[in-house]
């Protein structure tokens, strides 16, 4: 979809595809988060927000074994605990250029 910042056009993208999850219906805790990443400004639709927060890198640990590899090749390079759960890091860099490498191939 498209969602309009203070006059500027923007995309919104869902990431359930791209990481292969199923697609979830729109809730009242769904948000759009703006993202931007060196020229690419997105808003990302997310099924909820629960906190914002700053990471320290030392609190930063390898990402779990289990993670699909989709999610794995999204990842900042690991995960933290925050309120007794495990957090995966995604690297909004490299969520944009797979989309970005997606379009630009035939």
């Amino acid at each position: 979809g498209v969602l309009n910042v203070r006059g500027d056009i923007e995309s919104v993208l869902s990431l359930h595809r791209l990481l292969g999850l199923k697609e979830s219906e729109p809730t009242p805790q769904a948000r759009i988060i703006l993202a931007h990443s060196e020229t690419i400004r997105s808003g990302i639709f997310v099924d909820s927000v629960e906190d914002v927060i700053r990471v320290d890198k030392n609190l930063i640990k390898p990402p779990i074994s289990t993670l699909t590899p989709a999610i794995k090749s999204f990842s900042v390079g690991g995960e933290t605990f925050y309120h007794e759960h495990y957090v995966t890091l995604l690297a909004i860099k490299n969520i944009f250029q797979a989309i970005a490498d997606a379009a630009a191939s035939p």
